[in-house]
């Protein structure tokens, strides 16, 4: 409660006045469904294609305490377009499939009366998929801390690399995934125990890696 409290300049009256201020507040947590390397430790992010989901997390409160958000009723726009099958009473989950552009997500929280309100928007901006080559050995194992970047010529001693994707659509399975391996714009097989490797030896290392 805030109380508030005037004195007028003639009357030398106090007048006083309490005001209730309930909460109302929505935050949106999005998660966009793309494969990272398993030692990766950031957010993975979206592109098209990609099964996006967004859910809102409301904190709403009444004179009787926290509003149960499975009471609320959620409203859901994506671009300025009203999505009405995922809008209703406790639909705090919107899930769709990322399109070419950034997507802006308006979310408005309320309770069946209609007294609270809490509204809140975010941009999911899209990001192009791309590959990192690394260097891999039988006793240390790979060394993730430092990519071969793009156009690094490789000389010397015989070398394993290991392909690793960022953000592309996993939406059918991430062994759906196609590596295609090429020297100097040449075609060439990757190792048979896994297609993300692909072994050079001594000769072999001169060119460009793609």
């Amino acid at each position: 409660n805030l109380l508030l409290a005037l004195w007028p300049h003639c009357s030398g009256k106090t007048l006083t006045e309490a005001i209730t201020i309930y909460p109302a507040r929505v935050d949106l947590l999005w998660h966009a469904n793309s494969y990272i390397p398993a030692f990766y430790e950031g957010k993975t992010l979206a592109t098209s294609g990609n099964n996006i989901t967004v859910t809102a997390e409301p904190t709403l409160v009444s004179e009787k305490g926290l509003v149960d958000p499975k009471a609320l009723i959620y409203e859901w726009q994506k671009n300025n377009e009203k999505l009405t099958s995922a809008s209703g009473i406790n639909k705090k989950i919107l899930s769709y499939i990322g399109g070419q552009t950034t997507d802006n997500i308006n979310i408005k929280v309320s309770t069946q009366n209609g007294r609270l309100v809490a509204e809140n928007k975010i941009t999911i901006e899209k990001v192009k998929p791309f590959s990192a080559l690394y260097e891999t050995k039988p006793l240390s194992g790979l060394n993730w801390l430092r990519s071969i970047r793009t156009g690094n010529k490789l000389t010397g001693e015989d070398i394993t690399l290991k392909a690793e994707p960022y953000f592309f659509n996993t939406n059918t399975g991430a062994d759906n995934l196609v590596y295609n391996w090429t020297i100097n714009d040449k075609v060439v097989a990757g190792r048979e125990d896994s297609k993300k490797l692909l072994t050079l030896i001594n000769d072999s290392l001169a060119g460009e890696q793609k």
